[in-house]
């Protein structure tokens, strides 16, 4: 059977019925009603937190997906937090939980994105999405168990539909994820980030006088979700990266009312039209990911829906946006797409971390000079990062103690340490203001940006540092010594 939200909720379940591997993840029910109105996040936050006895402890804390069985003025169940940790990836891809770690899943992803597997279309026998199709005034986003996720937001989001489009120049379908808020039974708005593909794609569209179809996804294996978050060139097919992720091909199916393939294995399609710029609406105030709410109402493109289609028993997948899900779902891709980057400038470089608003990288330094070479271009395809700081191939990215090691010890702050200003930014960041604490916009949020050259000089003395007896490290085990 083809791989899919249901065999993926399946496979887990398996898993931890048998005593898998899950430390902080798994599944977990809750079968009473739930309401759409923050009662869901805020479960989820607790958990996060970790409760005992009324009292936080951390060592308590978890990151399970959510299974919400009943959510009140709706029929559809909800999964949320489904790749809320390392551990649910790794389940995702098969691996071994040695390798539930965002160290071992990189690597993963990046050795599978190689291989795009192109797409096979199937007959709408095998397409269970189409298993219900609402047309016309039958179209209602009511049906669907949408929430609000904190006490601000202006109103309820689709958080973790990935929205597809096709670019019309060249017939690549682009998919992304997006913020939807429900304006109405049938209207969407669709926040784009200025730097994102889909927003080129809808200026394109409205540079030839034309409306931009799009459907969103919601309710897949969470791979074909991750796939949505690869951050390569325009011309990349997100739906073939869906396949490299999966090991197989993904299946599509024509959509009812717009020319553009769908997941047919999806749990919900929502199709519809962006006429832009002549209808747009306003989004928010909205939870950010990181961890503030937006300045206030901005213009975002307006869905007009055409169609809905789904299972029968369909499951809708929520997402947090102010969660840890947010920053994990499309880590790794954000890494791989830095590394690739910084990979054209410095070929020597080993490894990437990125951890939104600062990114790591440690490179084989062979010149002076690399090391800022190497943060400017990490900087250039990770538009949110506040921070970049770059360390030698003996630092591990993955290792914070050993990374403020370096940072406290290799770098001589009024040479090591840039600030670039006026960069464009991302329009999460609360730091992206001008003196008069007025928002800095020309097309986008402007903020500064620091580079922090964490390697050492190659040309003049400097200190060994204090390593292992190696060879006695790694054939010493600890069990012959301590029982």
């Amino acid at each position: 059977m083809a791989k899919d939200l249901r065999t993926f909720l399946d496979k887990v379940r398996q898993m931890q019925a048998a005593g898998g591997s899950f430390k902080e993840a798994g599944i977990v029910d809750v079968k009473r009603p739930m309401s759409w109105d923050l009662e869901v996040p805020t479960l989820q936050q607790k958990l996060a937190k970790g409760l005992r006895h009324r009292k936080i402890d951390p060592g308590e804390a978890r990151h399970p997906a959510i299974f919400c069985h009943k959510i009140e003025g709706s029929k559809i169940p909800l999964v949320t937090n489904l790749l809320g940790s390392w551990e649910m990836h790794g389940a995702s891809l098969g691996l071994e939980p040695s390798q539930w770690n965002e160290k071992g899943l990189t690597s993963e992803y990046k050795k599978r994105l190689a291989k795009p597997v192109p797409t096979v279309t199937v007959d709408a026998s095998k397409a269970p999405v189409k298993e219900v199709i609402l047309k016309g005034d039958d179209v209602d986003l009511g049906l669907l168990p949408i929430l609000r996720h904190a006490t601000l937001n202006s109103g309820r989001y689709i958080t973790v539909g990935c929205m597809v489009c096709m670019d019309p120049d060249t017939g690549i379908p682009n998919a992304g994820i997006y913020r939807h808020e429900v304006k109405g039974k049938n209207l969407l708005g669709a926040m784009i980030n200025p730097k994102h593909h889909g927003d080129y794609i809808a200026h394109r569209y409205a540079q030839l006088g034309k409306p931009m179809e799009v459907i969103i996804y919601d309710g897949h294996h969470p791979a074909v979700v991750t796939a949505a978050c690869v951050n390569g060139p325009v011309e990349l097919n997100e739906y073939e990266v869906a396949g490299a992720y999966l090991g197989e091909p993904l299946e599509v199916i024509k959509a009812e009312t717009v020319n553009i393939p769908v997941p047919a294995r999806s749990e919900i399609i929502i199709e519809g039209v962006i006429d832009n710029p002549r209808e747009m609406v306003t989004d928010g105030p909205f939870s950010e990911g990181g961890g503030y709410y937006g300045r206030g109402e901005k213009p975002c493109y307006l869905i007009r829906v055409t169609a809905i289609t789904m299972r029968k028993d369909a499951i809708y997948h929520d997402l947090d946006p102010c969660s840890r899900e947010h920053g994990t779902t499309g880590g790794s891709s954000r890494t791989m797409d830095v590394f690739n980057a910084v990979k054209e400038v410095v070929p020597t470089v080993k490894a990437v971390r990125s951890t939104g608003p600062v990114v790591f990288v440690s490179i084989e330094k062979r010149a002076e000079g690399e090391g800022k070479w190497a943060a400017l271009a990490a900087m250039t395809r990770s538009y949110n990062a506040a921070f970049v700081i770059v360390v030698d191939d003996d630092v591990d990215v993955f290792d914070d103690k050993r990374l403020w090691w370096a940072i406290g010890s290799r770098v001589v702050p009024d040479q090591n340490i840039d600030m670039i200003t006026r960069v464009t930014g991302h329009h999460l960041s609360p730091v992206a203001y001008n003196e008069a604490r007025e928002p800095l916009v020309e097309g986008g949020p402007m903020q500064t940006r620091v580079i922090i050259d964490a390697t050492k000089p190659l040309h003049i003395p400097f200190s060994t540092a204090i390593e292992p007896a190696w060879d006695l490290y790694n054939s010493m085990k600890v069990e012959d010594y301590i029982t």
